[in-house]
């Protein structure tokens, strides 16, 4: 037997046909649907992106003035440091011109005075130091050589006190240490004339070498250390003390230079403020 036939109605074909067109239709919308619900997701996204561009736009424009800020203070500072350095040196200099001018005061007011270092006996009181002092080395200097007399120790020493030991010298001056005032330049400067004469008198007497020195403040005392090192260096040649004013020479034959700032560390630096 053949195979068998199937007859198929124009109005089966018709409804096949549109029932495939529906469901084609509806499978077209549905995607559709899914498209368009993508958009809108998508639209959502780019609009948030766009709010959180906005929002970063404001941020780096507040960074911006921040930064503008910053440097505009950096730079007011930076001009009060410069500011406040000049000012700072300004007053560095004039301070250290007013403690020299200080230290020297405080020399002019002891220009009266000497220190005696490595005397033989110790003598706690003032008014017997004034006597033992005046009767040991002081006296043959003062005496009148034509009358033979002399002012006595209360008419030229103002005052007398016995020292402290020195550490730094401890070894070379194992004797007693003082301190007198005279009563007036006068008599100091009698007594210096003849300086080296009372201080080989004493030691032949005593067996002792004492030295007898000018006063001096602490800042001109380092001063002079400075400068006794510069001597044994060969950058200065002579040192020389004129009143409240301490000289040095660089060389020989150069000229005496005033020290204006006792508290440099260099000769070069001493001569100028």
């Amino acid at each position: 037997m053949g195979p068998k036939k199937v007859i198929v109605t124009t109005e089966q074909s018709s409804a096949e046909t549109e029932s495939i067109n529906t469901e084609l239709l509806k499978s077209i919308q549905s995607k559709l649907v899914n498209i368009e619900a993508k958009l809108d997701d998508s639209v959502k996204r780019v609009h948030v992106v766009e709010v959180q561009l906005v929002e970063a736009q404001d941020r780096i424009l507040e960074a911006e003035t921040s930064i503008k800020t910053l440097q505009d203070n950096y730079k007011a500072v930076c001009e009060r440091l410069l500011y406040l350095e000049a000012e700072n040196k300004d007053r560095k200099y004039e301070n250290l011109v007013l403690k020299a001018g200080l230290n020297n005061v405080k020399q002019r007011g002891m220009l009266q005075s000497v220190r005696v270092y490595n005397m033989k006996d110790e003598v706690k009181s003032s008014r017997e130091a004034s006597t033992y002092l005046y009767d040991h080395l002081i006296k043959q200097a003062l005496i009148d050589p034509v009358t033979g007399e002399h002012p006595g120790a209360f008419n030229c020493i103002e005052y007398c006190h016995l020292l402290p030991p020195t550490p730094d010298n401890k070894d070379k001056y194992s004797g007693f240490n003082y301190i007198l005032r005279f009563t007036t330049r006068f008599w100091k400067y009698l007594f210096f004339d003849q300086k080296k004469k009372m201080v080989g008198a004493y030691k032949d007497r005593e067996g002792m070498t004492i030295k007898v020195s000018h006063d001096y403040t602490y800042d001109n005392r380092a001063c002079l250390k400075v400068l006794h090192a510069a001597v044994d260096k060969g950058d200065v040649a002579r040192i020389t003390v004129r009143g409240e004013r301490l000289l040095f020479k660089t060389s020989v034959e150069g000229t005496w230079v005033t020290v204006k700032n006792p508290y440099a560390v260099t000769p070069a630096g001493m001569a100028k403020l």
